[in-house]
């Protein structure tokens, strides 16, 4: 499957973030790993720490929609 240059826009708050990540929890629901290198913006939303992220469409419809994403343990 060839992926489109679309973007896709949600609003989310950030749960936690690593150097290459950041693990979001979706208001339309889940909670998913969003790499860095597939965000193309990230800013405040109005909102309760919501963020409105911008993404690149091959994230956008390859997440699993039964994946609840773990924090990582340090």
């Amino acid at each position: 499957m060839a992926w489109s240059n679309e973007v896709h826009s949600f609003e989310a708050r950030i749960e936690h973030v690593t150097a290459k990540a950041y693990l979001i929890e979706m208001t339309l629901g889940g909670r998913y790993w969003l790499p860095k290198s597939q965000t193309i913006s990230m800013e405040p939303s109005d909102g309760d720490e919501l963020f409105l992220f911008e993404v690149k469409d091959w994230w956008f419809n390859k997440k699993d929609p039964d994946f609840d994403a773990d924090i990582p343990r340090e």
